[in-house]
């Protein structure tokens, strides 16, 4: 048998299935969001830094993101850049240059 509802009794089923539509697209929206983010994290776009780091068998080589095409990988440092220090294209050490006009 099937129950007879009321007026009130439909309201409140109707701003149930309302509600439930809300947080269901705001679940959805935040995980939209989310998913954004760290797909945006994975490509770089919040990394301030200057090289990448290259996975290279038992060991890592830092790696210029403006880096010569011509010049190997292997020819990179295998350490990070220290402080006031910048890896050139080239794939050396250089001092870096801290005027406001270097970019």
């Amino acid at each position: 048998m099937i129950p007879i509802l009321d007026r009130n009794q439909r309201n409140r089923l109707n701003s149930y299935q309302e509600m439930r539509k809300r947080v269901k697209w705001v679940g959805i929206s935040i995980l939209a969001i989310f998913i954004g983010l760290a797909f945006a994290s994975s490509m770089g776009v919040f990394d301030d830094r200057h090289y990448y780091e290259v996975p290279h068998g038992s060991h890592t080589h830092y790696v210029a993101k403006d880096r010569d095409p011509a010049v190997d990988i292997s020819s990179f440092p295998t350490r990070p850049p220290r402080l006031g220090e910048r890896i050139s294209p080239q794939g050396t050490f250089v001092i870096e240059d801290s005027s406001p006009d270097s970019n």
